[in-house]
């Protein structure tokens, strides 16, 4: 119980860190439209940047569907499959593959 509790609180609080870092970079960082967003260019996103964009999409996936609870290991699972999704379809467009791996 504390353990998951901790490593939720760590999960949170890396989240937090990284959407104030991301709100702190907004006024350089280009705007990217996710409906326009292909896998490739997704894959081409800088670390930090496909992190950020992969959490955001975590979010924006997490409020349509209403939900106010999330189950973080299933966070990276989605994440992972994305990436591999992606890879064998770059044309693809990100938040199709995101939707379908959530499902």
């Amino acid at each position: 119980m504390i353990h998951t509790f901790f490593s939720k609180t760590a999960v949170l609080a890396t989240i937090g860190a990284l959407a104030l870092s991301a709100s702190a970079k907004a006024q350089d960082a280009d705007v990217i439209d996710l409906n326009d967003l292909t896998c490739r260019t997704y894959l081409t996103l800088g670390g930090d940047e496909r992190d950020m964009t992969t959490i955001f999409l975590h979010g924006y996936f997490t409020g349509q569907a209403d939900m106010s609870s999330v189950n973080i290991s299933d966070l990276a699972t989605t994440s992972d499959q994305v990436l591999e999704d992606c890879i064998d379809g770059p044309d693809k467009k990100v938040l199709e593959v995101f939707g379908a791996a959530l499902k």
